[in-house]
């Protein structure tokens, strides 16, 4: 496990070995958790209600906290082009 997301204290907790593309696959699927939480997305909605849910959520997370879009780039333009995750 390199990270996961607490509901309860709204917080991600990262494994502090991980790095580059790692790191932000890791933030992005924590993130996506975190979302799917604070947006309650019904698993009944159907994929467009679904999606559409995400979709605002990361625009809104994304315009809110303007750092995290630098802390991603950073790290992805610090990663290996070769690195390929599974």
């Amino acid at each position: 496990m390199w990270g996961y997301y607490d509901p309860n204290g709204k917080r991600i907790v990262l494994d502090a070995g991980i790095s580059g593309l790692r790191a932000v696959e890791v933030v992005i699927h924590e993130l996506t958790h975190a979302l799917y939480h604070l947006k309650s997305v019904n698993p009944r909605w159907g994929e467009e209600k679904t999606v559409t849910a995400f979709g605002l959520g990361w625009a809104h997370l994304l315009r809110d906290n303007p750092k995290l879009l630098l802390w991603i780039i950073a790290h992805i333009l610090k990663t290996n082009k070769t690195e390929v995750l599974t």
